[in-house]
């Protein structure tokens, strides 16, 4: 459904002086927002649809790497959903 005043409300996040951006955990490093919201949610996978529970790379012995880079991103607050 069109809901323009949804748009307009994400046309002013990407035109603020620090736009948003929607990130994956590999490529979030050098990044930092005042407020950064984490997604721990699965979506189907692009063939076949399967919907597969993992975390990637946190599951490697040195996944509390990216979760140290992922847990500081965030200058003021940190919303985990």
């Amino acid at each position: 459904r069109n809901r323009p005043e949804f748009n307009d409300a994400i046309d002013g996040l990407y035109a603020m002086e620090e736009p948003l951006f929607v990130k994956n955990l590999e490529n979030v490093q050098g990044d930092e927002r005042d407020v950064i919201f984490i997604s721990f949610t699965y979506g189907p996978s692009e063939h076949g649809g399967k919907v597969y529970q993992r975390f990637g790379p946190i599951n490697s012995d040195v996944g509390w790497r990216r979760l140290n880079v992922l847990f500081t991103r965030s200058k003021k607050r940190m919303h985990v959903f």
